[in-house]
């Protein structure tokens, strides 16, 4: 308990308490875990938590994708798939493929839909040429303020 978490670019605070059912719950600015086994089991509570980021990011990834994929006009959609990646928050591969960074649901929905629309633009434009950085703006118009808030956080969240 004490420790700080991000969860879609907010802090929350981690409060540990014995539960009926393994569960849980964002309120008030504290991410409440229950637990089945003592509260200082730090390995089944973090084994908890890594789970509950890998649904929300699954869940919330995949609602961010298809809002944005509403704003190009193509005839295939990419599989979206999660992959954990030391360097990127995103990558797109073999024309069809858009891999996410689960730490991406420690940032904020802008920060998610930022890294989704250039993944998308990639489908267009292999490199980030001229036209890519066009279709981009287009696309997706806080691009460098939303881009200088990703690189101040890294991928090391």
């Amino acid at each position: 308990s004490g420790e700080g978490y991000l969860y879609l670019g907010r802090q929350y605070k981690l409060v540990v308490r014995r539960g009926k059912d393994d569960s849980i719950a964002l309120t008030k600015g504290k991410l409440l875990v229950f637990t089945t086994n003592a509260v200082s089991d730090g390995i089944h509570n973090k084994k908890l938590i890594d789970t509950w980021f890998m649904e929300k990011a699954e869940k919330i990834f995949q609602e961010r994708f298809l809002a944005m994929l509403s704003k190009f006009d193509y005839k295939n959609t990419p599989f979206l798939k999660i992959r954990e990646m030391k360097k990127r928050w995103g990558s797109f591969l073999n024309k069809d493929k858009i891999f996410l960074n689960p730490k991406l649901i420690h940032t904020s929905k802008e920060c998610i839909d930022y890294v989704i629309v250039h993944e998308l633009c990639h489908l267009k434009y292999k490199n980030h040429d001229k036209k890519f950085f066009e279709l981009f703006n287009k696309k997706y118009l806080k691009g460098k303020k939303v881009k200088d808030k990703l690189e101040t956080l890294g991928v090391s969240i």
